[in-house]
């Protein structure tokens, strides 16, 4: 098993102010990110949560939308639509 070093990427945690374009690791450039997501969440270099949760008001915020769209789908019955308004 090896490193595919074009797809690695660095995360520097805690000073996102300026950070590194590039890095050096055993003799490969790899590319120093402020940001990543992993496993659906998102990790910035600041280490809080907030634009994580802007990320997700978006997603929500798209899905709702797309559900009002489509409110007189039939692919979608209401008494679901009504579920999961409430949620």
């Amino acid at each position: 098993m090896s490193i595919n070093w074009t797809k690695s990427k660095i995360q520097e945690l805690g000073g996102c102010d300026a950070p590194c374009q590039r890095v050096s690791v055993q003799g490969n450039e790899v590319e120093v990110v402020e940001s990543f997501v992993y496993l659906g969440y998102l990790v910035h270099c600041s280490g809080g949560s907030e634009l994580e949760i802007k990320r997700l008001a978006a997603f929500v915020r798209e899905s709702m939308f797309t559900l009002d769209q489509n409110i007189w789908s039939s692919s979608v019955s209401l008494e679901t639509k009504l579920w999961l308004y409430s949620l």
